[in-house]
C-alpha cells in the first residue's frame, strides 16, 4: 500500500499532470493527418465495414476489444480518421501518470515515480505510436497497470490482491494478448518464490483457483485468438527478428542488435548507448532490496519469456513496434537503479534530489521534440481522384496493398474476406463491377518475389476490351510490367497521377 503525504500526492498529480499535457503537445501533430498510413488503412478498413463475426473469422492482428471501443467511436466520431487515432492517443497520455504511480509504488520515491513519467513521455515508441490505428499505447498501458497490481500481492501474498491480479488479466486479454506474457511472468514468478519460502506448492485452495482461473483463460486465449493471428506470411514477414538458435554466432549477434533493440527503443535517443547498463543495474538493484525482489525477478523472467518466443517463432523481438508492450518492464528497470542507494539514509536525499534533476534536464532535452503522423502518402487524394475521374464503364485494377486504402476512402461498398497470403490474415473486395483486385500471390508464391503471377490475371482483364481502364497502385517496380502488358494489348498510358506513394494510372484502348 502507498503512503504518501498530501503534500506528495499534490505534487506529484501536478508534476505528472504537467509531464502529460507536454506529451500531448509532443504529439499533436499526429492526430487527423492528410491520409492514413498504409499499415492503419488496413485496420480502418476493417472497422469501417467488419463485424465481430469477420473479426473472429479472421482474427486480425488487433485484439477484438479495441476493434469493439474503436467502431464505437467511429461511428460517435464522425467516421473520421481522427476517431479511429483517439484511443491510442489518450491511452498514450494516460500512460505517464499510471507509470509515474507504479514507479512510486515500486520504489517507494516519489521522485523516481516522476523520473519514470518523464522516460514515458520522451520515449520515441510511445510518441510515434500514440496516433496510430493499433492497440500498442493501449498494451503498454495494460502492461503498466498489470505490474501495478502485482506488488501488493508480491509483498503481501493475500489472495485478496491475487484476485484483482487475475481478474484484471483475464479482463485485459480481449484488449491485449500480450498481457498474457506479463500476466504469466508476474504470477509465476511471484507464486514460485512465495511456494519455495514456505516449501509447500500449494499455499491455498482459493490462491489455487484463482491461479488455474489464469492458466486456462491463457490456454483458451492462445487456443482460440492468439495462435489464429499467426500465418505463414506474418512468420515470413518478421524472420529477421526471430532468434536464430541454430549457431551460437548467429545467437549472439542477433542479441547484439535485435535483442538490445527491445530495450533500448524505450528510452530517449540520448540515453541509447547507457541503457543496457541502466537495465542490467536497475535489475541488480531490485534484487538487492527486499522490497522490490519479487518484481525483480518477474521481470527477469519476462525478458527470458521474449527470447524463448522469439526462438520458437511465437513473438517478433527488436522490432519496434512489436516491442512496445515491454516498454514499461524496461522503463520500470531502469527507475530501479537507485533504489539500494535510496536506502541508505545520509546518501539517500542527495540521490532523490539527482534523480528530480535527471528528470529536469530529460524534460528539457525534449521538450521541442515533436511527433507527427508519419508521411508516406496521400492515398486519399488519390481515391478522390480516382472517385472522380472513373466511370461506370471503365474498368478497375487494384493493386494488392491499395485495396484496403480503396475500401476504407472509396465510395463503393466492399467486403472483408479471409486472406492467409497477407499478414494481417484479410484482404478486402471492392463490390464494383468491372473491377479487379489483385492477389498478393498464388499458393505461397508472393507477386513482390515473382510479379509474374500475377500475368494470367492481368491477361484476362486486359483481354475484356474495355475502353479504359485505372490502375490505382502504391508506386510499385512491377508498375512497369503492368504498363508494359497493357501496352501488348493496344493500350496506350496517360500521364500518371502520383499522390506520394500512391499512383493512379489510366489505359486507354487505342482503336
Amino acid at each position: 500500500m502507498l503512503r504518501a503525504r498530501r503534500w506528495e500526492i499534490v505534487a506529484f498529480s501536478v508534476t505528472c499532470g504537467s509531464l502529460a499535457a507536454l506529451a500531448a503537445f509532443q504529439r499533436w501533430p499526429g492526430l487527423n493527418p492528410s491520409s492514413l498510413y498504409l499499415d492503419d488503412q488496413w485496420a480502418a478498413s476493417l472497422i469501417k465495414a467488419g463485424s465481430p463475426g469477420i473479426w473472429w473469422e479472421i482474427m486480425p492482428q488487433i485484439p477484438l476489444g479495441f476493434l469493439l471501443i474503436i467502431k464505437a467511436l467511429f461511428h460517435a466520431g464522425g467516421r473520421t480518421d481522427l476517431s479511429l487515432q483517439i484511443l491510442s492517443f489518450v491511452c498514450g497520455l494516460l500512460q505517464v501518470p499510471a507509470m509515474g504511480l507504479v514507479a512510486w509504488m515500486l520504489t517507494g520515491r516519489m521522485s523516481l515515480g516522476l523520473l519514470a513519467a518523464a522516460l514515458c513521455v520522451l520515449c520515441p515508441g510511445f510518441g510515434e505510436f500514440a496516433t496510430r490505428v493499433k492497440p500498442y499505447t493501449l498494451e503498454s498501458l495494460l502492461t503498466t497497470a498489470i505490474i501495478g497490481l502485482s506488488i501488493p500481492w508480491a509483498r503481501r501474498g493475500d489472495v485478496k490482491a491475487l484476485r484483482i491480479l487475475i481478474c484484471a488479466a483475464l479482463a485485459s486479454l480481449m484488449f491485449s494478448f500480450t498481457v498474457l506474457v506479463v500476466s504469466v511472468c508476474l504470477v509465476g514468478t511471484i507464486y514460485a518464490f512465495h511456494a519455495w519460502n514456505e516449501r509447500r506448492v500449494v499455499r491455498s485452495w482459493a490462491e489455487a483457483g484463482w491461479i488455474a482461473a489464469l492458466v486456462v483463460g491463457s490456454i483458451l486465449t492462445y487456443l482460440f485468438m492468439a495462435r489464429k493471428q499467426t500465418n505463414w506470411s506474418l512468420i515470413e514477414f518478421w524472420e529477421p527478428y526471430y532468434l536464430p538458435w541454430q549457431s551460437a554466432r548467429a545467437t549472439l549477434n542477433f542479441l547484439g542488435a535485435k535483442g538490445l533493440d527491445a530495450i533500448r527503443l524505450a528510452f530517449p535517443e540520448t540515453l541509447s548507448a547507457y541503457v543496457p547498463w541502466l537495465v542490467a543495474a536497475g535489475l541488480v538493484g531490485a534484487l538487492v532490496v527486499k522490497e522490490t525482489r519479487l518484481i525483480g525477478l518477474a521481470f527477469m523472467s519476462f525478458y527470458a519469456a521474449l527470447l524463448i518466443m522469439a526462438a520458437l517463432k511465437m513473438y517478433p523481438m527488436g522490432g519496434g513496434r512489436t516491442d512496445i508492450f515491454g516498454y514499461p518492464v524496461s522503463l520500470l528497470a531502469a527507475t530501479s537503479v537507485f533504489v539500494p542507494v535510496l536506502r541508505a539514509k545520509r546518501i539517500g536525499r542527495a540521490v532523490g534530489a539527482l534523480a528530480a534533476l535527471a528528470t529536469l534536464l530529460l524534460v528539457w532535452e525534449g521538450k521541442d521534440r515533436r511527433f507527427p503522423y508519419i508521411d508516406a502518402n496521400d492515398s486519399k487524394a488519390a481515391i478522390q481522384f480516382l472517385a472522380g475521374h472513373i466511370r461506370d464503364e471503365d474498368g478497375l485494377i487494384v493493386y494488392p496493398h491499395a485495396n484496403w486504402a480503396l475500401a476504407y476512402y472509396g465510395k463503393w461498398p466492399y467486403r472483408v474476406i479471409p486472406d492467409d497470403r497477407v499478414a494481417n490474415n484479410f484482404s478486402t473486395m471492392i463490390l464494383r463491377d468491372r473491377t479487379l483486385t489483385l492477389p498478393s500471390g498464388v499458393g505461397r508464391i508472393q507477386y513482390w518475389n515473382h510479379p509474374d503471377v500475377l500475368a494470367p490475371f492481368l491477361e484476362d482483364f486486359a483481354s475484356r476490351e474495355i475502353p479504359a481502364i485505372y490502375y490505382l497502385s502504391t508506386s510499385n517496380p512491377i508498375d512497369l510490367g503492368v504498363a508494359q502488358l497493357f501496352h501488348n494489348h493496344a493500350y496506350r498510358i496517360d500521364p500518371n497521377n502520383s499522390f506520394g506513394m500512391f499512383t493512379v494510372t489510366k489505359f486507354v484502348k487505342v482503336h
